[in-house]
């Protein structure tokens, strides 16, 4: 699940009443531990904080972090120790013992084999902790109790040894050296001796290597002609390798569900390697950079912008606009402006500040807009300016809003269809259609016209009627209904009203993929929040192939305000984009021309401000 890198939504500060629910949670979760302990793994007055991140594949997760270290993580209503809780106390879950090679497999994306299980003694249930399937467990490796990953039971302990030990045995869900524990302070696995030798009993041959590499997934997996490796390898060697392992992961800065380092072994991945380790290393900047640093980068982009682009004709301009088009284009590549991680938090203190300095004139011209009226090119400080290496002008840049979502997106093609239903096939199978066929509306009425001339139902006085025969009577009109003639238009929009409604949806490049009933509108609502304050809403966006996250820091960046994006109540939902204010006009304008949705499938484009002047 932790494999790429995460996207953090938020961090807060936990409250009292939270850590005292979580113990709660966590006492009958896991009542193995006793209760005093509780108190030291969730204190009372410790630095503590609740993180919600996205794992890649955009799966919602709540993370406690403790002195800046997760050691739990919920996911859907369930909690999971990290392996920084696991270190400290080892038993608060069941622990399987496997071979230290494993290590690598599950570290790039393997979940555990049930032949890679070291089991003392006889198998049996109970030797296997007498767990229930989806239980939730932990894995550690020969010589050492200290778990390296958590996961779940693939099998219930009787359905393993029924196998015949022979399977999937545990779903790993987070381990050592992956993007969770990456987010603490990657820490070294600790050494705590079990007595038993990480090289003892182990067995191997080539043929079961090769076998790995093909698929890690069947790592652990012993042959039954496999020999009994001789080798004196102790745990300072293990300690060591997994240290080596760490190293590259830290250079390559992710790793992918097949495996570490991908990108290095693969040159044909290399470019679209870079791209995903540059994203992460922003990512990592994101969450490092400290409010000074942001201060400094944001006093250089402002006045690269003043000294080279910012024109006298160009006044007076929108602070907005400033910021969007004349500062951020300014940010060197792998670096971001973002004012909320600066001391100033608003642009408008930010410019305030500039403002006393001497710089620029700023003015509300309209109730609550911002323009910069003036700039003093005679300021000392900016005729004594050059710009520094590195901080050049990226025009690509500056419309990002408009090349962004050309570039990325292409809008899918979406056509009404109908499905015919099981009493009706008798209507459409003279024109080579069954059940379940689907139609667009031409061809429906295509079908009518067939039917009608083949059985000769159109009245001869009157051919714009059609006369009901039984088939077409029990087919479109209501029991209690007594018709025998029908208008052509009447008969077309009677049927189409019987048939089921249907949507096909085709993106570019892809299959068709046909769905039941019409296709979701893209819902844009405002509502109020506390302080009188307008929020605007966004759902269904996932429908139309848009990535609400990258959608949302479209409009953060064409706006200048802040927004969220968080997932709907209930099962797959959605997510939904929050967006401070009332931007509907500059929402619809986005989808409906830069992303090219049709006015149709948007609804709430009414709720836009009206512009014009008030009456007096």
């Amino acid at each position: 699940m932790f494999l790429k890198p995460l996207k953090i939504k938020s961090q807060t500060a936990i409250k009292g009443s939270d850590r005292k629910k979580l113990r709660a949670e966590l006492e009958v979760q896991f009542p193995s531990l006793p209760s005093d302990q509780w108190t030291d793994l969730v204190p009372n007055k410790e630095e503590m904080s609740i993180m919600k991140i996205y794992s890649h594949s955009g799966e919602s997760v709540v993370v406690y972090v403790l002195h800046k270290n997760p050691i739990f993580f919920e996911v859907n209503r369930c909690l999971f120790p990290t392996v920084y809780t696991l270190w400290k106390n080892p038993d608060i879950v069941p622990v399987f013992t496997t071979w230290p090679p494993v290590f690598e497999k599950i570290s790039g994306g393997a979940d555990l084999m049930l032949p890679g299980i070291v089991v003392k003694g006889d198998v049996t249930p109970r030797s296997l902790w007498s767990l229930e399937k989806g239980a939730i467990c932990a894995i550690n490796l020969a010589g050492n109790r200290c778990p390296v990953a958590i996961g779940r039971a693939a099998l219930s302990s009787s359905d393993m040894v029924d196998s015949g030990m022979r399977g999937k045995g545990v779903i790993v869900i987070h381990s050592y050296l992956d993007h969770l524990w990456a987010a603490g302070d990657k820490g070294q696995l600790p050494i705590v001796h079990d007595g038993l030798a990480p090289s003892e009993n182990f067995e191997e041959n080539g043929e079961a290597e090769e076998m790995s590499e093909e698929n890690s997934e069947t790592f652990g997996e012993k042959p039954e002609s496999a020999g009994i490796i001789n080798t004196d390898n102790s745990l300072s060697d293990l300690t060591e390798n997994q240290l080596s392992i760490e190293k590259s992961y830290c250079a390559a800065g992710e790793r992918d569900d097949n495996g570490l380092n991908s990108g290095v072994e693969n040159s044909n991945n290399r470019e679209t390697e870079d791209v995903t380790v540059e994203e992460s290393n922003i990512e990592c900047q994101e969450e490092t950079i400290s409010p000074e640093d942001m201060d400094d980068l944001l006093d250089m982009c402002f006045m690269c912008a003043l000294k080279t682009q910012v024109k006298k004709s160009d006044l007076p301009l929108l602070t907005s606009k400033f910021f969007r088009s004349y500062m951020v284009p300014f940010c060197p590549s792998g670096r971001f402006l973002d004012i909320k991680k600066s001391s100033h938090k608003k642009l408008s203190k930010f410019l305030q500040v500039k403002q006393s300095q001497g710089l620029i004139d700023v003015k509300e011209l309209s109730k609550g807009v911002e323009s910069i009226v003036t700039i003093h090119k005679d300021n000392q400080s900016l005729r004594e300016f050059s710009v520094p290496e590195g901080f050049t002008f990226h025009e690509e840049v500056q419309d990002e809003e408009t090349s962004g979502a050309k570039a990325s997106y292409q809008p899918p093609e979406i056509t009404l269809m109908y499905s015919i239903p099981h009493n009706m096939v008798i209507l459409f199978k003279p024109s080579g259609y069954m059940k379940d066929g689907v139609l667009v509306a031409s061809e429906v009425r295509e079908a009518l016209v067939k039917y009608v001339k083949e059985n000769d139902l159109q009245d001869k006085d009157n051919k714009g009627q059609v006369v009901l025969d039984p088939i077409l009577t029990d087919c479109l009109v209501s029991k209690n209904d007594y018709v025998t003639h029908l208008r052509w238009e009447d008969l077309t929009s009677s049927c189409l009203s019987k048939l089921q409604v249907v949507h096909q949806i085709t993106f570019p490049g892809q299959k068709p993929v046909i769905k039941k009933g019409k296709i979701q509108l893209i819902k844009i609502n405002v509502v109020q929040r506390a302080g009188n304050k307008k929020v605007t809403l966004l759902e269904n966006l996932e429908t139309y192939g848009i990535d609400p996250h990258e959608f949302a820091h479209t409009v953060q960046i064409g706006v200048a305000c802040s927004t969220t994006v968080s997932p709907l109540p209930g099962k797959n939902k959605g997510m939904q984009i929050l967006v401070q204010g009332n931007q509907v006009a500059h929402v619809g304008k986005l989808l409906t021309e830069k992303y090219q949705i049709p006015q149709k499938f948007v609804s709430g484009l009414e709720k836009a401000p009206k512009s014009g002047k008030k009456k007096r």
